[in-house]
């Protein structure tokens, strides 16, 4: 068997063969290990830490006591990751400990008694080989015939220097591959950004496939492809696929944030998104129907309300939940490892703790229950990703039974870094690769003999190399110990030389690089300076060198000549490739003057007319049909937290509910402030939840304080106008004909009142900062949702015709508009209203634009005058920047289509 071994070369998909391998020091080690007889299987490093952290709490040295006590896992982390250093490097450890430097006496401490790593396994693939090589009568076949290496063995870190004069002495023949001079060709494209770029790269490797060429191309990917990946599906070619690999993914965070909601769950929006969390395909922790019911829950109150709560509405969305009484569209309920789950992002703890102890108990459980829904959910389509999870699970329960020895809790801290540890870096399921025609590879190493196109995509530095962690007295204390260490700059001349002696081997290479990369400014990669120099014409200074070799992105699609790249004859050229360009006409935004037109959707007739409405919605209908389209009857909504209450809007919920909840204690005199405390206190949980977390008392005592003064002033208000309370939260459902169309009118009024003469009246409570508006519509008679409340009474109580108003619970003042010219504003509601349906009815939705008329030869409705109307909200001209778009559904439309069919 040949091998070519090379320091960078684990990973490398070459050379093709029979016998022959391309190892790096890991896939060598394992070949020697299964041939000498001394593989075994990998144990997770997460049981290593956990070991080490119990020889630690054994034995801990005075010089990281401190450090344990605060951080156990953390600390017994990084004294593995010494150990393993020391390890591989040589050091057979030191019993006398005293004399030693204060790490490596802590090192010293754990170790024996460690399970073993893969530093333990190079050790004894060492240790073996040496004892062979003294014991010439055992001829023990290793099944190496040649090792080629790359970079000279006696430059390599740790035990690899022995490894490589043992396998010599055993008749292994050991030869260094020379160096070869830079021979072939390199041109740099310089480009914007990573999204320039991409068009660029797509362009080559489209032209190579063009001319059969695509087998002789590799692709160096030295950063995310996406952006490639885009432009290459665009022209029906495969993605690359390259994703860097990371812990943390979307559905890697499901597990870290029901633990914390163990300890504290009044944490609305993390509760929200541990629901909305996608794990595979669009499936969470529980079913999308069981979901969505949670969620209207707290849309209706942002809160879990205390343990044992019955008002709540969460609680009682999970109590029928459980029960069965809710189910999905196909009677399904949820299952017992379902309801199992529920239960714990349900669970309310009496006290939630500042700085928790967890209960292993409910850990463990939560950890088995999602292990159990990841392997359910792995075998869908899309889900491949989610079997590696469910084998780190299975891990942290292993590791959770070996801390769990003698304790029934943990520090959350503790756990949240065990479940870290745990976690495997992997890529985003989002990212797909393609089988390519051309060979695709991660680093420059891993690239095979000369003859291909290298197109390297993106650059750029990448991380820095790896340098050695002790300082000169531990490094001197090592080598007495029998260690073998590098220098930091032999650290770096070894990396250097694995990256780039492949790349200067007579390659062609076409590298493109990005000034920027996410929005942050990219650095080349420090390659691209030392494959210049190769390249450089004598006397040549290697600035200039690579000045000379690059060429600017704009050149590929805008220069009429050039040796390097050209578009001419409708043709596009680069690397002795060439591709047939066809111009697309040019997108050209009609101008504010020309009206824009109406959009019809083909659906059968009626189907988007309403069956329910509420204020809301007439408001929205009038106002922008195309949003109300969007959102109502094509179900196109904003994400769940962005509808969850917070900040004004959620106090002013909370204080609607305090409002309610002194009228229904029978409270009808000016209430106590201590009263009003009482039942601010009580709804908090329900309505307000986020304001018992940790680090919002301040926030908590400030909303109290408003409470207090706007119910007084709100019963200050009433008793001085003689009126009483009737009605809070008064539901009402009335069909309106309107337009040969019956359409029922649902919502609540805030406050129903009578005066002393028996008159019934509507307050209409708002929290705001700004009640300009509010005053505006009232001086105008123009207030739409009070104009609904008063027809509201008018169906339930003939011919009465109610006071309306809007009352400033943080201003303390009320609005009132006149009641006769609200009596004249409800028709030119009903007017447009009826305009709005029969434009439905057809299938027709009229822009912002032509409604708010600024669009030449367009009379906008006289109506579009009033204050009801939010100037500047929607779309006011066709070709308007999405961005510029307070309303998320003409954003969403701009973007989404293209501006000729605008």
């Amino acid at each position: 068997m040949e091998v070519t071994f090379g320091f960078a070369l684990d990973g490398a998909a070459w050379p093709e063969g029979t016998g022959k391998l391309a190892l790096g020091p890991r896939g060598l080690l394992r070949l020697l290990a299964t041939r000498l007889g001394l593989s075994r299987p990998e144990v997770p490093p997460a049981l290593r830490v956990a070991a080490a952290r119990a020889r630690l709490a054994d034995a801990t040295p005075g010089w990281c006591a401190t450090s344990f006590a605060v951080d156990s896992w953390g600390t017994a982390r990084e004294l593995l990751r010494l150990r393993d250093e020391a390890r591989a490097a040589g050091w057979q450890g030191a019993d006398g400990g005293n004399d030693l430097p204060p790490r490596l006496a802590a090192v010293a401490a754990i170790w024996e008694g460690l399970p073993a790593g893969e530093a333990d396994l190079l050790a004894e693939v060492t240790a073996r080989l040496e004892e062979l090589t003294h014991a010439p009568e055992q001829d023990w076949p290793l099944g190496i015939s040649r090792l080629m290496c790359r970079e000279d063995p006696a430059l390599l870190p740790y035990l690899w220097p022995r490894v490589f004069a043992s396998l010599r002495e055993l008749g292994v023949e050991v030869c260094v591959l020379p160096s070869t001079p830079a021979t072939g060709a390199l041109t740099v494209v310089e480009c914007e950004d990573e999204w320039a770029a991409a068009t660029s790269a797509a362009r080559l490797l489209v032209s190579r496939q063009a001319a059969g060429l695509a087998a002789q191309t590799v692709v160096l990917a030295g950063g995310e492809t996406a952006p490639l990946d885009r432009e290459l599906n665009r022209r029906g070619l495969p993605a690359v696929g390259a994703c860097e690999k990371a812990s943390g993914r979307g559905y890697q965070q499901a597990l870290p944030l029901l633990l914390r909601l163990l300890c504290s769950p009044t944490d609305v929006p993390q509760l929200v998104t541990l629901l909305q969390l996608n794990l595979c395909a669009g499936a969470g922790l529980l079913p999308g129907w069981a979901t969505s019911r949670l969620l209207e829950a707290l849309r209706s109150e942002p809160g879990v309300g205390r343990a044992g709560d019955t008002d709540s509405l969460w609680q009682q969305r999970v109590s029928e939940l459980a029960d069965g009484s809710l189910h999905g569209p196909d009677g399904r309920v949820l299952s017992a490892d379902e309801n199992a789950l529920l239960a714990l992002i349900a669970f309310v703890p009496a006290v939630p703790l500042n700085n928790p102890e967890v209960p292993l108990n409910l850990v463990g459980e939560a950890i088995r229950l999602v292990k159990k829904r990841a392997a359910k959910l792995a075998v869908l389509p899309g889900g491949e990703h989610l079997f590696p999870y469910a084998d780190s699970l299975q891990t942290m329960l292993d590791v959770l039974a070996l801390l769990a020895a003698g304790r029934e809790t943990l520090p959350l801290t503790e756990v949240l870094r065990l479940v870290a540890e745990c976690d495997r870096d992997a890529a985003t399921p989002d990212v797909q690769a393609q089988a390519c025609p051309w060979q695709n590879i991660a680093s420059p190493a891993h690239l095979g003999p000369a003859g291909p196109l290298v197109v390297w995509w993106q650059a750029l530095a990448s991380a820095l190399p790896r340098q050695t962690p002790w300082d000169d007295s531990e490094a001197d204390a090592l080598k007495a110990g029998g260690a073998h260490l590098l220098t930091n700059m032999e650290y770096a001349r070894l990396d250097l030389s694995c990256q780039l002696t492949p790349l200067t081997a007579g390659q062609r290479i076409v590298a493109f690089l990005p000034r920027s990369r996410d929005g942050q400014p990219g650095e080349p990669s420090p390659l691209l300076t030392y494959l210049a120099r190769g390249y450089a014409e004598p006397g040549e200074q290697i600035s200039h060198a690579l000045r000379r070799l690059s060429i600017p992105a704009t050149a590929l699609c805008e220069s009429p000549g050039g040796d390097a790249a050209q578009v001419a004859e409708a043709a596009w050229s680069l690397s002795e490739t060439s591709l047939p360009l066809h111009e697309s006409p040019a997108r050209m935004r009609e101008s504010a003057a020309t009206a824009p037109k109406i959009f019809v959707l083909t659906t059968p007739e009626g189907a988007l007319l309403p069956e329910e409405l509420s204020a809301t919605q007439i408001k929205e209908l009038l106002e922008c049909p195309l949003a109300w389209v969007l959102q109502r009857r094509l179900r196109v909504k904003e994400g769940s937290l962005a509808q969850i209450a917070t900040g004004p809007r959620m106090i002013g919920t909370l204080l609607h509910a305090v409002f309610e909840k002194l009228v229904a204690d029978g409270v009808r005199d000016m209430p106590s402030p201590d009263t009003i405390r009482a039942a601010f206190t009580d709804l908090l949980p329900r309505y307000a939840g986020e304001l018992l977390l940790p680090g919002r008392e301040h926030e908590k005592e400030r909303a109290c304080a408003d409470a207090v003064t706007a119910m007084r002033q709100l019963f200050d208000y009433l008793l001085s106008r003689g009126l009483r309370v009737s009605g809070c939260e008064v539901k009402f459902a009335h069909e309106l004909d309107i337009a040969g169309h019956t359409v029922t009118v649902r919502g609540s009024r805030d406050v129903d009142v009578t005066d002393a003469r028996g008159n019934p009246g509507v307050i209409d409570l708002k929290w705001t900062r700004h009640p300009e508006q509010y005053r505006d519509q009232a001086a105008a008679a123009q207030a739409l949702q009070l104009a609904v409340y008063s027809w509201s009474v008018g169906m339930e109580t003939p011919g009465q015709a109610p006071e309306t108003s809007f009352y400033m619970l943080r201003q303390g003042e009320a609005y009132t508009p006149e009641n006769s010219r609200m009596a004249q504003f409800w028709p030119q509601l009903r007017e447009l209203l009826a305009q709005r349906l029969r434009e439905l009815e057809k299938g027709q939705i009229t822009p912002p634009a032509v409604l708010s008329g600024h669009v030449a030869e367009q009379e906008p409705h006289p109506l579009f005058a009033s204050p009801i109307f939010t100037e500047g909200r929607h779309a006011t001209k066709p070709g308007a920047e999405a961005s510029s778009f307070a309303c998320p559904f003409c954003a969403l439309f701009e973007i989404a289509l293209p501006a000729e069919t605008v």
